[in-house]
């Protein structure tokens, strides 16, 4: 059983879906008797990777998966590697993790990059994105250049691991090493071998799925 959307979004993200002209167009589209109430923000804007409480935290989940077992299914969760809510913790306690850009950049592509407030301190930021689209304004990009960040993230990984049997990975590709410096003019070191190694020494026989596309 997959369930998309089960992690912690925040108030920053909502505000952006509910706000985006075109976004508000599509909902009235697909949801006739839409009202501004229905906007939650988007699953893949994570604030957290812990169960949003409305879905009663992780206790519930826990035993939610403990009643899947007992009936033979496995559960598998969301993962997204490439971005992260613009209200993520990291974003005040490590904005090293995250790409930074220059005003000249803000003004030659404004979709791509936005002014954060850090601790005070304004700060350009990219917006979390597809090196063929537009960034998504509710995101921030994470600096896979950083090998600290590559940490943090197998570290959250391994967690999540202790919650289900497997992971979706969320547009897997966009964090290879030969798209990143597509995209960004980084270099990094690949990160799917370590982070898969690392949660199966801890969990064998853990799941991963990737997301791809572009043929």
């Amino acid at each position: 059983v997959w369930m998309l959307g089960v992690w912690q979004t925040g108030e920053a993200a909502r505000r952006v879906s509910a706000s985006n002209p075109e976004w508000l167009a599509e909902y009235h589209r697909v949801l006739p008797d839409f009202r501004p109430a229905d906007v939650s923000g988007s699953c893949f804007a994570v604030q957290d990777y812990h169960v949003h409480r409305d879905f009663g935290g992780d206790a519930a989940l826990a035993r939610l998966r403990e009643r899947l077992t007992r009936k033979g299914l496995r559960l598998m969760l969301d993962f997204v590697p490439n971005h992260v809510a613009p209200d993520h913790v990291w974003v005040q306690s490590h904005p090293d993790y995250f790409i930074e850009g220059t005003e000249d950049r803000l003004a030659a592509a404004p979709g791509n990059w936005t002014r954060v407030d850090v601790a005070g301190t304004p700060r350009i930021l990219a917006y979390g994105r597809d090196p063929y689209f537009a960034g998504w304004p509710d995101t921030l990009q994470l600096d896979y250049g950083n090998r600290a960040l590559q940490d943090a993230l197998v570290g959250e990984l391994r967690r999540i691991a202790r919650q289900c049997d497997g992971v979706r990975c969320d547009m897997a590709m966009l964090v290879l090493p030969d798209v990143f410096h597509r995209t960004w003019g980084i270099t990094t070191q690949p990160f799917w071998a370590r982070a898969t190694a690392a949660v199966r020494a801890q969990v064998p026989g853990f799941v991963f799925m990737a997301e791809v596309y572009w043929d």
